[in-house]
């Protein structure tokens, strides 16, 4: 691979052309050019891992499938030069000449080579920037990441009225809102990351219900409530002022991040959630919990969930933003830079995770929770809306239990544990992803072994009080109270 086909063969400056492309998702999908489709080329465990220096061993292996999905992997994710005829057999020759149009694809000699990246994330398919150019403009648009990917998998799906998604990029999370909203606006400060959500919208047959617009966070859409929120934004903690805009997050890395969360009384519904992915400071004192609700600045009630998925050394975390320039001196140097501010702002190291916010009735006492869970990896995190849900229904404090109910243990638990000593019990899930247990009290651990869908929770009431000696009264107070410590720890249906 010649270094200018990563610098000259680009999407121009102005964006990709708006082009009909109605034939490409169908042809996409009949070559298994899908998320599971490419890492089974690829034998990578997750595509935001990919790496260029295993681009060899990464071609090594599509030359050994030899199939329509192996070379579009190596035309859309390596940036390699494919034999015309192969990509015309997987494409069709109009296909390709109307990737030509819409400034994609470069027909050369002996080949053909992508502008862009074609990404492929939970069914839908997205062009972005590509992510290995050398030379990028500063209006680049932002390829999907570790970050993107955490974000599409763990959105809660709860279908919903209105959605927004701030600092939208190439539409991905707008897109992927669109199949559970009624309408969804993407807002971007930049128009070229709008020319490339526009065609990937159209691409994925949702453009009718998504409305794109340009401006800052939530200045396009003053006075506009919504159910969802999802955001990707720039969290990069640098004193580099040069840094394009969708990385930096001013030089404590939150400046974006605060802004959005002073806006959001005003903008989410109640009942609505924020979904957002951020790489955030490690600052001892000041956990990000805390400074989540500090940037509310309201005493409105508020669900808070942070989802940690790992911590970043700060060296790491520096050296992957930090561009080198081929002069080791001045990279030093700039790497010492960059830890003299982050000492200035207390910051001991980087963590990547998903914050979640549900805003919630003003008499709802609300939660705070950090989750240390693994990694999503392939696919969706289906456990998380259903557990906010949970945290928002049995946190309710008029929240009571029907008497003629059965309740049953949730399909999601993968079994239940109790020690014999302190009685306390333990509920594991089903979900890999979803490592940490909930921690029962004794009596709902008790309670759990009962819910077998046979009892009716005056039933249970009168198990109750038969088991404690104490009259129908207390006991209704008694299974009320652990119904609901089973009901927030997800371990209902």
């Amino acid at each position: 691979m010649r270094l200018e086909n990563l610098v000259t063969h680009r999407v121009d400056s102005a964006g990709p052309r708006p082009t009909p492309l109605p034939f490409l998702v169908p042809r996409l999908e009949e070559a298994g050019y899908t998320e599971q489709g490419v890492l089974a080329v690829l034998g990578v465990p997750d595509l935001p891992f990919l790496q260029f220096r295993e681009i060899p061993g990464y071609l090594w292996r599509c030359r050994q499938e030899n199939s329509a999905r192996a070379d579009l992997t190596a035309l859309w994710l390596l940036g390699q030069k494919v034999p015309r005829n192969r990509i015309e057999a997987a494409l069709t020759g109009a296909g390709v000449e109307a990737l030509v149009q819409a400034g994609l694809l470069s027909v050369v000699p002996d080949g053909v080579i992508a502008r862009a990246d074609l990404h492929p994330c939970q069914g839908t398919w997205v062009f972005t920037d590509r992510v290995m150019a050398q030379v990028k403009y500063p209006s680049h648009v932002y390829e999907l990441g570790e970050d993107s990917y955490m974000l599409a998998r763990t959105t809660p799906r709860t279908p919903v009225r209105r959605a927004l998604d701030l600092c939208t990029g190439s539409g991905i999370h707008a897109i992927l809102a669109s199949r559970h909203a009624e309408s969804v606006v993407g807002v971007d400060l930049n128009p070229r990351a709008l020319r490339f959500s526009r065609l990937n919208a159209t691409l994925n047959g949702c453009s009718p219900r998504v409305e794109f617009r340009e401006g800052n966070l939530y200045e396009p859409v003053p006075g506009e409530t919504f159910d969802l929120i999802t955001v990707n934004p720039p969290f990069v903690p640098t004193p580099d002022r040069s840094m394009a805009a969708y990385r930096t997050g001013g030089e404590g890395g939150e400046d974006v991040v605060a802004e959005l969360f002073q806006g959001l009384e005003s903008h989410l519904e109640i009942g609505g959630t924020l979904a957002m992915v951020t790489n955030y400071p490690l600052i001892p004192g000041r956990p990000f919990l805390e400074r989540m609700r500090s940037w509310l600045g309201t005493s409105s009630a508020w669900g808070l969930t942070l989802l940690h998925f790992s911590d970043v050394p700060q060296g790491y975390f520096i050296t992957r933003h930090l561009p080198y320039t081929g002069d080791p001196e001045a990279y030093t140097a700039e790497f010492e830079r960059y830890l003299e501010s982050y000492r200035a702002h207390g910051i001991e190291g980087m963590a990547i995770g998903v914050a979640l916010a549900r805003r919630l009735r003003a008499d709802h006492p609300g939660w705070s929770e950090e989750r240390r869970v693994g990694m999503p990896l392939h696919g969706v995190v289906p456990t998380v809306g259903p557990w906010l849900d949970d945290r928002e229904r049995f946190g309710d404090p008029s929240w009571q239990p029907e008497l003629d109910s059965r309740p049953v243990l949730g399909p999601q638990v993968a079994g239940l544990w109790k020690d014999l000593l302190s009685r306390h019990g333990k509920a594991e899930f089903h979900d890999p992803t979803w490592n940490q247990p909930a921690w029962l009290s004794p009596g709902a651990a008790d309670l759990a072994g009962l819910l077998d869908g046979t009892r009716t929770v005056a039933d249970l009431v009168r198990h109750t009080a038969d088991g404690l000696g104490c009259n129908l009264e207390t006991a209704s107070l008694k299974v009320r109270e652990w119904l609901r410590d089973l009901g927030e720890n997800h371990v209902l249906n």
